[in-house]
């Protein structure tokens, strides 16, 4: 898959793909060359710092989601009861 060498600088690869289309400021892009005589690739990078808030915005909703469902469920058992 992916070298140490490419990698040696900041993660890369296809987990910042999978992020771009969600959190597009989170990924870059370098180029990565073998040598002198490469073209080189470019490779997409992730920078996780800019995900920290992202995921605490997700876990607060989850959390009032889960909140609702348990007031949703007591509410059955109880008029089943």
């Amino acid at each position: 898959m992916r070298t140490q060498h490419e990698c040696d600088q900041q993660p890369c690869g296809r987990i910042a793909d999978e992020v771009r289309p969600h959190v597009p400021e989170a990924v870059g892009t370098y180029l990565w060359t073998r040598d002198d005589k490469d073209e080189g690739r470019e490779l997409a990078t992730l920078d996780p710092t800019h995900l920290v808030f992202v995921l605490i915005n997700s876990l607060k909703e989850l959390a009032g989601k889960n909140s609702d469902l348990e007031a949703r469920l007591a509410a059955l058992e109880a008029a089943n009861a």
